[in-house]
């Protein structure tokens, strides 16, 4: 189980408080998920203003002056749901062998530097180019470009019977 706080309120509280981009993407039954531009993070669903998000968003968000703290120190794990760039002992790692000991996550892909575009009421699209040093099983540098469109579907529980 997840042991978090943060509700919807709260995270467009932080994000509004640093002026950081988001959207907010509404879904079924009044649920909504927010798509950050900072990591192009997608952060919920949630349920309603004050009920927490269903998945995990960083504890730092509770409050402002943590918050802020965060965002200065460089740390990239914001929360909530993010693209997971692989192999990642290829990009994230400078020694296979000492794997914890040589992490080292790239800038480039977190948190990166998404732009977000909502391109319909019911769609948002968060894209960046950006350019990973293979330093593990090959070398050179690999230049990635990053789309992700975000838009409602039908829910998928839909057909099954009780």
């Amino acid at each position: 189980m997840i042991d978090n706080k943060i509700d919807f309120v709260t995270l467009l509280s932080r994000f509004d408080e640093n002026r950081m981009c988001y959207e907010v993407l509404e879904l079924q039954d009044g649920a909504r998920i927010v798509i950050s531009q900072y990591g192009g993070r997608i952060f919920g669903p949630f349920i309603s203003d004050n009920t927490p998000s269903l998945n995990w968003i960083n504890a730092a968000f509770a409050d402002k002056k943590d918050f802020q703290k965060f965002l200065q120190s460089g740390d990239w794990n914001i929360g909530g749901d993010r693209l997971w760039i692989a192999p990642e002992i290829q990009y994230a790692t400078h020694d296979r062998f000492n794997f914890y000991e040589a992490y080292d996550m790239p800038e480039a892909m977190n948190p990166g530097h998404y732009c977000l575009t909502r391109t319909t009421e019911n769609r948002v699209q968060l894209s960046q180019d950006c350019t990973l040093e293979a330093r593990v099983l090959t070398e050179g540098k690999k230049v990635l470009r990053v789309t992700r469109l975000l838009q409602p579907t039908a829910n998928p529980l839909r057909y099954l019977t009780r």
